[in-house]
């Protein structure tokens, strides 16, 4: 059940691999979990705050 997994920013990890098993399917670790605000722009950015709103943000410790 647990996965290591090799994270391209942190190293090895262990993650734990999706515990529910099917007989048709093979469930699985699709990529390593991001790093802190590693998609707030996106995010954000998407919900519709500018580019220079999110700066400010990030300037102002709101979001990592």
């Amino acid at each position: 059940m647990v996965h290591e997994i090799d994270h391209p920013t942190c190293g090895p990890i262990k993650l734990v691999n999706t515990p529910v098993k099917f007989s048709e399917s093979k469930p699985s670790i699709r990529t390593a979990p991001p790093t802190l605000g590693q998609h707030t722009q996106e995010v954000l950015t998407q919900l519709g705050y500018s580019e220079e709103q999110v700066k400010e943000f990030r300037d102002g410790g709101v979001v990592a």
